[in-house]
Parts: structure tokens; sequence; C-alpha cells
């Protein structure tokens, strides 16, 4: 049985490992959620903090936190969101109607930008923001409407736009169930369910440890 014991503490830390990193964003990558909802489509980018500095116009010399975000941050992010995004709806531009930035975990970023809901059928979305980042920067769109994706599209810095069709079965539907825009901007988890996931890892973590330890002193 003891040699059990090794290959467990090997999964337990190649799971916390996973968790952790599922949590937070490379600095060179994002995720776009494009939402169709009855009335509105709302587009959500999730980022690491440490390039999102880069996409404002002379940010202050300091890493974005928890603790500057609102001073320091908040109103710069909020202005530089609308240039964020081209989207073209049949060639015209969508421009959004409201947006707002909030902390995302403990190291990312998220703008949500809320537009009228698209009516057309080419709808057409150039992630602008990428040209502002390193070389090799990544960004995976998602066009999602209540629990399904209809569709994605890695962008970069040489392939930006996305282009996609909305037939009139997507365009008009149930209303879905993520979250309007709000004016709360704490700190929130991008994926909620993992905190419980890394706490039950940390006390199974503890316990064979402690299994562990008592076979070494029985053995000694």
């Amino acid at each position: 049985m003891s040699h059990l014991f090794p290959q467990a503490w090997k999964l337990i830390a190649t799971w916390l490992l996973t968790a952790a990193v599922a949590q937070a964003h490379d600095a060179l990558q994002s995720n776009t959620d494009i939402w169709l909802r009855p009335h509105q489509m709302e587009v959500d980018l999730i980022l690491s903090r440490v390039p999102s500095r880069s996409l404002t116009d002379n940010p202050p010399p300091i890493p974005v936190t928890l603790d500057n975000f609102e001073v320091s941050y908040h109103a710069l992010f909020v202005k530089s969101a609308p240039s964020l995004f081209e989207i073209t709806l049949d060639e015209k531009p969508l421009l959004p109607i409201a947006v707002d930035v909030a902390l995302a975990g403990e190291t990312d970023l998220q703008f949500t930008l809320i537009y009228p809901r698209p009516t057309g059928s080419q709808l057409a979305i150039t992630a602008a923001f990428i040209k502002r980042m390193e070389d090799g920067y990544l960004n995976t769109a998602s066009l999602n409407e209540g629990q399904k994706v209809i569709g994605s599209h890695l962008q970069k810095v040489d392939d930006i736009t996305w282009k996609t069709i909305l037939t009139p079965d997507i365009r008009y539907t149930v209303p879905t169930t993520q979250p309007a825009i709000t004016e709360q901007h704490d700190s929130y988890f991008i994926i909620p369910h993992f905190r419980p996931l890394a706490i039950a890892g940390g006390m199974l973590a503890i316990i064979l440890l402690a299994i562990w330890f008592i076979r070494q002193k029985s053995s000694s």
C-alpha cells in the first residue's frame, strides 16, 4: 500500500495545478463570449490583468490590483472599452449602448459591452484590442445563445475579424440565464465551481498526509 502514496500525491498535485490554471488566463491569451439575448447582445472579454494596461492611454506606472482598481484604473478601462471591438451588422457599425469593467478572479479582468440585438444577417466581430497586444496574442471568441454555442473562432493579429451568419432560427429566442450588466465591480471567480473543488482537494491532501505520517511512525 505504501507505494500508492507517491502516486496519489502526483495525482493530487496535477489536479490542483489544473484547477489553478483554469481560473487564470495566460498573458498572451483571452476569451470573448458573445451572448445573443432577446433584446440585446452582450460581449464579455476576459483577459489577464498583466497586459490590460496596454488597453488604456497613459496608464498609471503600477500594475492593476484589487486595491488600486477602482481609484486608478476603472474609469480608464471604461473609457477604452468601446474601442476594444469593431462590430458590424451587414457592414453597418454596431455601437455599444453600455459598458462595464470588473476584476475577475484573482488575476483577470472582464470587460462587458452591451449592444442592440442584431437583426441582420452577417455579424462581423473585429478584436481591435489585439493590435495593442504583444506578438503572438490570441483571443478565442464564441457566439452563444442560451446554453448553445453557435460558433467559435481563434482571433490573432493577422486574423482579427470573425464573420458569421445569423440565421433566422437563432435571431429570436427565449431569455438566457446569463446575468445582465450591473454596476457591481467586486472581484469574483470566472469559474465559481472550482473554489469548492479546490477546498475538497486540499482536505483530501491533508488526510493523505496524515495517513502517510501515521504509517511512517508505525514502521519506525
